[in-house]
């Protein structure tokens, strides 16, 4: 038998839906085993300088892989990022 899921409501504004979303669960509206992935080739990823604070130990091992590689922490930090073909999950809502 499958669960009967509940409709997703209409939003008004990105801010309630955000509120919305942090108190209810996904899994009662959407039925994630039947997502599909979708790719997103022509996105442009935006560039802004942040600064974060990480746990030293993160920090460390951050540093330790940027000596391997004979690179700057920076860079090292920076590989992990997301290859320009973006690819997330999507799902058919119809």
């Amino acid at each position: 038998m499958t669960k009967r899921r509940k409709t997703i409501p209409k939003f008004a504004s990105e801010a309630l839906e955000r509120a919305f979303w942090e108190k209810h669960d996904s899994t009662d509206y959407l039925d994630w085993s039947k997502a599909q992935v979708a790719t997103f080739p022509n996105l442009k990823p935006s560039t802004r300088t942040i600064s974060l604070r990480l746990p030293q130990h993160l920090l460390d091992a951050i540093k330790t892989a940027a000596n391997a590689r004979g690179s700057s922490k920076h860079t090292a930090a920076d590989s992990g990022r997301a290859p320009p073909s973006r690819t997330v999950p999507s799902f058919n809502l119809h």
